[in-house]
């Protein structure tokens, strides 16, 4: 009677941990929209030319496999820091050290995105500048994936 109850906690257990990471990719789907809706949005609010829409546009294709990629690994750096982190058997310099690799990967991140948003910023006439400063800062278009909002202190990452 303890084996199988103890089974079935071990077995709940692992469908939540599984679980978990499905709920991310699905969340990671509707940010990416929720991005898309957002750059949309503030395109038309800068009264964008044609050619200003399709040269932001290139240039965050650009970006967008690269920082996309960055992202990926960074899920899976978390997932393998918190496999680490539970089992009793690995050594705290284990541990630092994937931390540390995580850390890094998010400063490639952050890079990419100053990047392409220096790039962006050629494209955009003063006045348009101006626009984007007067906005509220949660109305302001805050790049691609993670960082943008505000993150898991209730600090905001903001775009301008």
């Amino acid at each position: 009677m303890k084996q199988r109850f103890f089974l079935l906690i071990f077995l709940l257990a692992l469908f939540f941990v599984f679980n978990t990471d499905i709920f991310a990719v699905e969340k990671k789907f509707f940010e990416e929209r929720e991005i898309h809706d957002k750059t949309f949005d503030m395109d038309n609010r800068l009264n964008l030319t044609k050619e200003q829409r399709e040269k932001l546009w290139n240039i965050r294709d650009k970006y967008f496999n690269d920082m996309q990629r960055l992202r990926q690994e960074m899920i899976q750096k978390k997932i393998e820091l918190r496999n680490l982190y539970l089992d009793s058997k690995t050594n705290e310099s284990t541990i630092s050290n994937k931390q540390k690799e995580l850390i890094e990967l998010r400063q490639k991140l952050e890079e990419k995105r100053m990047e392409m948003m220096l790039e962006e910023r050629k494209i955009l006439t003063p006045q348009q500048l101006e626009t984007i400063n007067r906005l509220p800062m949660e109305k302001r278009y805050d790049g691609m994936g993670p960082g943008r909002g505000k993150d898991r202190r209730g600090m905001g990452h903001h775009r301008f």
